[in-house]
């Protein structure tokens, strides 16, 4: 590799493994997410008597948070993807 060559910050290999972490963990990420909301609302309390204030601590989804890294991995590799495509000596596109 020159100096005038794009490197990825991670390799291929490196983001499929990551990936595949953080798939396996989101159904972790999210019950940790529901506790700390939980938590939350129990830390407003006194005695465990709720006022009648709403918190609003938000939610997620397994769905989206799986969606989300999809879409990140292939955010992540597209554009050096594409340069390499436009930058291979053998494409006709570089003709």
């Amino acid at each position: 590799m020159t100096n005038n060559e794009l490197a990825l910050p991670k390799n291929l290999r490196d983001v499929v493994q990551e990936y595949d972490q953080k798939i396996a963990a989101v159904a972790d990420a999210v019950k940790a997410f529901e506790a700390a909301g939980d938590a939350l609302k129990t830390a407003a309390t006194i005695g465990g008597v709720w006022s009648d204030v709403r918190i609003d601590t938000g939610s997620v989804y397994d769905r989206t948070i799986r969606e989300s890294l999809l879409k990140s991995a292939w955010k992540h590799v597209y554009p050096f993807i594409l340069w390499r495509i436009f930058t291979d000596t053998n494409n006709r596109f570089c003709r």
